[in-house]
């Protein structure tokens, strides 16, 4: 008995480490290999056309946008050799292609006519235009007409005021204030208003003093540097940038070559701009392309969202200067 119980549990537990095993393999799949993008564009006088792909797993999963102006962008998803786009879509068609199949009794049953609905009709036309029906339509108007002016002519008596509305009246009388008794009231306004505007300063006082400390700086500094390398990590790693530009008149044109000169030193080779004085012209081209390594955020993520800190910065900012909280 106790050799198949140990046997049982020899199998559970590798079972388990396998599991984890796998676990593991996956996480790190996801965290280590990078997805890959690239884009590239062509804007000019005839042409308007950007591509962008996303490609993960040595390519098994791929993304492609593709736009060429006028006509619509396309989207391509496909995951190995499968279009899951296409499918997606060929579901959508079958779906509005099905019609609902009438049965041939309801086809029957609308063919027919409403027999006894259409004799209905007829025998109130016959109704509606007897003169004797008319004459004993237009008395009664008559005698309507007759009553409504005799009820115009009637004075009704005014309703006495209740006894709740008298008293608002008494109410509303009481209300009115003397000269110094609206002195004193405008004073209480302008004393509350003080009042808030010094809670108000007191509580920016005590947010510039938080600021201010040592620890928020340190925060601040540290989730800075966090946040360049997350940054750094998903920048393009290839960047180039063309343009042809041309406008309307040639000192415009040699204005902004001007600053595209005074920008040079920083831009580099990655960016060029080409003049032309004697026409208006406009031709750019743009290609980029990057990785993003998942590790790189989470890691840096983490470090700015555990960071004892900032949950007591979050702290001190809901207690909002409370000398009591």
């Amino acid at each position: 008995m106790l050799g198949i119980i140990l046997g049982l549990l020899k199998v559970i537990g590798i079972i388990l480490l396998v599991l984890l095993i796998t676990l593991i393999l996956l996480v790190s799949i996801v965290l280590l290999v990078p997805i890959r993008y690239s884009a590239k564009g062509h804007l000019c006088d005839e042409e308007k056309s950007a591509t962008a792909k996303v490609t993960w797993l040595c390519k098994i999963i791929r993304v492609k946008l593709d736009y060429n102006h006028p006509s619509k962008p396309i989207l391509e998803l496909k995951v190995f050799w499968i279009d899951v786009m296409k499918m997606l879509n060929k579901k959508k068609e079958s779906g509005k292609q099905k019609k609902i199949k009438v049965p041939k009794e309801l086809k029957e049953i609308k063919k027919q006519k409403p027999v006894k609905e259409k004799g209905k009709n007829e025998k109130a036309k016959k109704e509606k235009h007897h003169p004797a029906l008319n004459i004993a339509l237009l008395e009664a108007a008559d005698a309507e007409a007759v009553r409504d002016e005799k009820l115009k002519n009637v004075e009704v008596p005014k309703a006495e005021q209740s006894n709740a509305d008298k008293d608002i009246d008494e109410a509303g009388a009481d209300e009115k204030l003397t000269f110094e008794e609206k002195i004193e009231k405008i004073l209480f306004k302008i004393t509350t208003l003080y009042d808030k505007i010094i809670s108000v300063m007191d509580k920016a006082e005590y947010y510039i003093g938080v600021y201010e400390e040592e620890e928020t700086q340190g925060l601040i500094r540290d989730s800075w540097k966090s946040i360049c390398k997350i940054l750094k990590s998903i920048r393009p790693k290839v960047f180039k940038l063309q343009a042809v530009l041309g406008f309307d008149f040639p000192d415009t044109t040699g204005k902004v070559y001007g600053y595209y000169c005074m920008a040079m030193p920083w831009l580099g080779d990655d960016i060029t701009l080409d003049p032309v004085f004697e026409e208006k012209y406009l031709d750019v081209s743009l290609f980029l392309k990057g990785r993003i390594r998942l590790l790189t955020i989470v890691i840096n993520g983490l470090k700015i969202v555990l960071d004892k800190r900032l949950k007591r910065l979050i702290h001190k900012f809901k207690n909002g200067g409370n000398k009591n909280g």
